[in-house]
């Protein structure tokens, strides 16, 4: 599902950037629509059979045993040439012999990876297509029409309310439109948008309905489908329908939390409620509303650029670490009661579900929350996990029932580092276990193997190449679960104990006092490689990255063959006197704690060892 899920994926994307690019903001007209759908089928076409071509090759080059030649013409270059002939005609009948399998299999790839590529386009044509046709979407178009005070909205609060970013508002909300007024004529909507407003909507709560009354734009950035700058009037704003009982709950856990965090120190009341809930301290509608208690705007912008130069700022974004602990501890109770595997699958998939609701809303935490839905349905038919394949569903899935993830950074840098994380961690892991503990030599290898396959996305974002990214996260790998968990703890009781919470917060900002300092010695301004930006720069990256792993693995083969010629077998490998010292050394501390744990105390010295 690989290959479908990379086609299903380009395929969205590229038809969604047509369509922009031939409708902007103003509509896009049927013809051009299926210009556009044209367009990112050549597009996805192009990537299918491309990445056929390359898996063809790379069986191609597996079934007529390169590697074999090659071992033969080592092994055996004094004896006739007939010996690497035979190889090679012996595995030129194994690869006729399975020929027709392999196209049956060929055939079902490119099937699986059309009908991806179909249903992905097909999604992101009917989206975009009713957003560019809805009613909020051609008010902000259009404007108001003249001696219209302001249009009247009727929204649905989607996430709880952050600090604004833009000069004269107080908090922004991000809702889904219902309905929409204008000229005294109503329709109904489902667009979505973005409300400026001033310290009344600081107080609105995820899952309530509101009417806003004020002026709607196109948006400057992003993707919403309008904005609108809800007015200063008394009646601009109010609350139609409260939250659910849940959903009630919830708000006044994360107030309670943020106010409990806001009696930190500085670097904690920014960070731990990054690290625990995936917004920042002076984001937070609790700080916007601080007045002069508030964080100091300038320090945090600028530790926020010294977490994004050290390659840390992923820490801020919560993604698959949360819901990682959610399930092992999940799995914990459940072997110690005894549940079955279903009741296990069960009860992981509403953890996964609470804990999505009380977290801020990204991108992130849907791909997340998404695989670990996949992974507890494996748990529950009783097959065995494969991120692979759970991580290829969850992309397909995700781009065919909501096609904005397939333009997202945050989706891209999630998927792209999980996909890292899955392919080199393995390999990565056992190099540096060679010369470095266990525990350093996992943390590094999973940042370099998540950094492997991000990093052209970082670049084509414009924030640089961090140099220091993979030193800085071994170092706060050690506390980043435990902050975490004493961050969730205090998230969990500050609602019913508020000390008990700010002890548990304090010990989180313990956590996050070692990442402020980590990001102030490795994070400054020459921490950072200046690199083109933008698509370029991000193809220039990941063909600097290609080219390095090729040298890689030639430096790698050339040394194993130049070991094989010496000796006539890979098993009479020469050593040097350090690794023949290492060996001697793990060797007497095997022996010695064996002694130790294995003897029996309780006799004496004469009976342990036969009277000597």
């Amino acid at each position: 599902m690989v290959l479908p899920a990379m086609v299903a994926w380009s395929a969205s994307a590229v038809c969604q950037s047509c369509m922009e690019a031939v409708g902007g903001s103003s509509g896009v007209a049927f013809g051009d629509a299926l210009g556009a759908v044209a367009k990112g089928a050549l597009a996805g076409g192009a990537c299918c059979v491309a990445a056929v071509v390359c898996l063809c090759v790379a069986a191609m080059a597996s079934g007529y045993g390169l590697c074999s030649v090659s071992h033969g013409s080592v092994l055996h270059g004094v004896q006739a040439d007939g010996v690497q002939t035979h190889g090679v005609q012996t595995h030129a009948r194994a690869w006729a012999g399975e020929g027709g399998a392999v196209r049956r299999a060929m055939r079902c790839l490119v099937a699986v990876c059309g009908v991806a590529m179909l249903c992905a386009l097909v999604s992101a044509t009917a989206v975009r297509m009713v957003a560019s046709h809805d009613a909020v979407t051609r008010v902000a178009a259009e404007g108001a029409p003249a001696g219209v005070d302001g249009v009247r909205l009727v929204v649905q609060v989607t996430a709880p309310a952050q600090a604004s970013v833009r000069r004269g508002f107080t908090c922004s909300v991000m809702a889904t439109a219902l309905g929409v007024t204008s000229s005294e004529v109503s329709e109904g909507s489902m667009a979505h948008v973005t409300l400026w407003a001033d310290s009344r909507g600081c107080l609105a709560q995820a899952g309530a309905r509101y009417v806003a009354v004020g002026k709607v734009t196109p948006p400057q950035w992003g993707d919403d489908a309008a904005w609108m700058e809800v007015t200063q009037d008394d009646d601009a704003w109010a609350m139609i329908r409260a939250p659910n009982a849940p959903g009630r709950m919830i708000a006044r856990m994360q107030d309670a939390f943020l106010r409990v965090a806001g009696r930190l120190s500085d670097q904690g009341r920014v960070l731990v409620p990054g690290l625990t809930l995936g917004v920042m301290g002076q984001r937070s509608a609790v700080n916007a509303l601080a007045g002069q208690n508030a964080v100091d705007a300038v320090y945090a912008a600028g530790l926020t650029d010294r977490f994004r130069n050290a390659g840390i700022m992923h820490l801020m974004a919560v993604s698959g670490g949360h819901f990682a602990l959610v399930a092992a501890l999940v799995s914990a109770v459940s072997h110690r009661w005894l549940a079955s595997r279903r009741v296990t699958a069960f009860a992981t998939v509403v953890a996964y579900a609470g804990l999505a609701a009380v977290l801020y809303p990204s991108d992130s935490v849907t791909r997340a929350a998404a695989m670990g839905c996949m992974g507890a349905a494996c748990l529950a038919l009783g097959r065995r996990t494969q991120a692979w394949s759970a991580l290829s569903w969850t992309v397909v899935i995700a781009v065919v029932a909501c096609p904005r993830l397939a333009v997202s950074y945050g989706f891209a840098l999630s998927v792209t580092a999980v996909a890292g994380i899955v392919a080199f961690t393995p390999a990565l892991t056992r190099a540096a276990r060679r010369v470095m503990p266990r525990s350093l030599a996992q943390a590094c290898a999973v940042t370099i193997a998540a950094q492997t396959l991000s990093l052209p996305v970082q670049v084509m974002m414009g924030t640089g190449m961090p140099l220091w990214s993979v030193a800085a996260n071994a170092i706060v790998a050690p506390c980043v679960s435990a902050a975490t968990i004493c961050g969730l703890a205090s998230f969990a009781v500050s609602w019913c104990a508020p000390s008990v919470g700010f002890a548990l917060a304090w010990l989180a900002s313990g956590g996050t006092a070692l990442m402020e300092r980590s990001a102030a010695w490795m994070g400054g301004a020459g921490g950072v490689l200046a690199w083109p930006d933008g698509v370029a720069g991000g193809f220039l990256a990941a063909a600097c990255e290609v080219i390095t792993v090729a040298l890689a693995l030639i430096a790698r083969r050339m040394v194993r063959m130049r070991r094989i010629h010496r000796t006539g077998s890979e098993e009479g490998t020469p050593v040097g006197p350090i690794m023949m010292m290492r060996h001697a050394m793990r060797q007497w501390w095997r022996d010695t704690r064996r002694e130790v744990l294995d003897a029996r105390w309780d006799e004496p010295w004469e009976g342990r060892h036969g009277g000597v």
